[in-house]
This record gives structure tokens, C-alpha cells and sequence, in this order.
């Protein structure tokens, strides 16, 4: 358990790694068409509006602007984190996902976005927090090091991402990213180009850039101030409810994707390629996925 006290001495010799190999060959190729299992990862919903008291909820304001947190939107940025739980859990130690991470992400990873340190020397620390002895760590960076490089490598745009932006720039719609990434916002450019995401974006900005994370005010405040767009006309869509619930609080429109819940935006999508209708205060059904109110 995250913060316990155990010890490479606690963790019995048949939980130790047996071999760096055998753990990277114990992992699945990710497969974009596969059924992500409900009990692993993140649920969705179909489009909702968020109402009170069973009263239909206003419709959706004229959007001028989207901004894109590209996490689990553009991308399946999960494989690292899956991967990583399965090897602790064969050392011995235990990650139940996503709620391990939910410390590295509030108390470790700003230091990474911003610039400021380097990620293995953070995820030392996290590890070290977490209960794992220093000869520990180092099997896990030995195994670990080549499989993130790879898994980050070989990131690929999640099926519908294209069509979507598509739609949304013939309907003249402004498309912006915001990410929390150490690397600056031309070099996530060239990440998403060679990810496959085809789209001409207005702008993007990164922690590292702004100088804030998300889901901190003064990032999306300097972000609407740079791209100079009104948070009123303007849409934040994401995965993290976190950063879903910052972006909320300086006006902006939340939309959320691929969440673990469907109370943490004003509205929640089942499929990206909903966003246009949406968008567009389309009531009409596709054929099969629908629009309810949540009372």
C-alpha cells in the first residue's frame, strides 16, 4: 500500500522479479479494437448534461474554441502505468490502478511537467515513498527504462480522433491543446504528428511553457489569456476530473472523455466523434449512442 513501511526484506524471494525478459514479455501489445476490461479502466457514458432536481439542463453554449488535454483523448496514455503496476505487484508490492497513481500525480509529477527534474529521479522518490528499497527501484528502472521508451515511441491516435477534428475545423471551430509535458509546445507538435493526430491546431500550450500544471487556475487562465479566447465560448476536453473541475472554475465549458465517473463535467461523451453534434445542439440520436438528461 502506497506510504507503508515494507521493505525489500518483506517482500518474499518467490515475489522478487525473476528476470527483466520475462516481466517485458509478460505484457500484451495494446490493441486500439480490444474491449478495455470495466474493471481496469476508465468508463464511459453516453452524452449527459448535468441538470438538477429532474429540470432539463441549458443547452450548450456557443462554442468558439476547443481546448484539448490529449491524454486518454488523443491517446492511450495508460500502457506505462499498466505495465508498471503489473511489475510492482510481482515484486511484492501493492498498486491497484488507477488509485496508486493518484500520489505520483498530486504530489510527484509537477516536478516533471514543469521541467524541473528528471523523471527517474521523481519515480525514485515515488517508489522510495511507496515502500520499495533502493535495490528494488533499480530492478524496476532496469526492466523498466526500454518499456517506457517503447510504449512512448509507439503511441498511436485512438481511433475517431482524426474524423472528429475534421468535422470540428469544417464547422470553424478554434482547436487548441493544453498538456502538462516537460518538452515545449513545438515538440508536442511533432509528438502528436507522428502519434497520427492530423489536425492543424490554433495553438498548444505545456506546463512547461506556462509555467504552471494543470489543474492549477493560472494554468488555464494564462492559457485562454495567450490564445486570447473568452472562457464563456470556450470548451475544455478531457479524461482527468481534476483537471476537468480546474477548467470549470475559470468559466469554461467541460466535456469529458473516457472518466472514471460522469459527475465531473458538464457534459460527458460516450464516443469522441459526439463532440460536433454536440457542438452543434444536435437532440437527434446517432444510431447508437443517445443524449440524456441526468436529473
Amino acid at each position: 500500500m502506497l506510504g507503508s513501511s515494507a521493505t525489500q526484506d518483506s517482500v518474499a524471494p518467490d515475489q522478487r522479479v525473476e528476470g527483466t525478459q520475462s516481466i517485458m514479455n509478460s505484457v500484451l501489445p495494446y490493441d486500439s479494437s480490444a474491449e478495455r476490461s470495466p474493471s481496469n479502466s476508465p468508463r464511459t457514458f453516453p452524452i449527459r448534461a448535468l441538470g438538477s432536481g429532474g429540470a432539463a439542463s441549458p443547452e450548450l453554449p456557443p462554442i468558439k474554441a476547443i481546448l484539448f488535454d490529449p491524454e486518454n483523448v488523443f491517446y492511450d496514455d495508460t500502457l506505462w502505468r499498466r505495465w508498471l503496476r503489473q511489475l510492482l505487484l510481482r515484486m511484492g508490492t501493492p498498486a491497484p490502478f488507477p488509485e496508486f497513481f493518484s500520489r505520483w500525480d498530486l504530489h510527484f509529477r509537477k516536478e516533471v511537467d514543469l521541467g524541473l527534474r528528471d523523471y527517474w529521479d521523481v519515480l525514485r522518490d515515488f517508489l522510495l515513498d511507496a515502500g520499495l528499497a533502493d535495490r528494488q527501484i533499480d530492478e524496476v528502472f532496469c526492466a523498466g527504462v526500454c518499456r517506457k521508451q517503447r510504449f512512448e515511441s509507439g503511441r498511436r491516435c485512438l481511433p475517431g480522433v482524426n474524423e472528429t477534428l475534421r468535422q470540428l475545423s469544417s464547422a470553424r471551430v478554434g482547436l487548441y491543446v493544453l498538456a502538462n509535458t516537460p518538452c515545449k509546445a513545438e515538440a508536442l507538435g511533432s509528438q502528436l504528428a507522428e502519434m497520427g493526430v492530423n489536425a492543424k491546431f490554433h495553438g498548444m500550450a505545456t506546463s512547461r511553457d506556462v509555467g504552471h500544471v494543470m489543474p492549477q487556475h493560472a494554468f488555464f487562465r494564462d492559457a485562454v489569456t495567450q490564445f486570447d479566447l473568452d472562457p464563456h465560448a470556450t470548451a475544455f476536453v478531457g479524461s482527468d476530473p481534476l483537471r476537468l473541475r480546474g477548467a470549470a472554475r475559470l468559466g469554461l465549458t467541460t466535456i469529458a472523455y473516457n472518466v472514471a465517473s460522469d459527475d465531473c463535467a458538464r457534459f460527458t461523451l460516450e464516443r469522441l466523434s459526439e463532440l460536433p453534434r454536440l457542438l452543434a445542439n444536435d437532440p437527434t440520436p446517432s444510431s447508437d449512442v443517445g443524449i440524456r438528461r441526468v436529473g
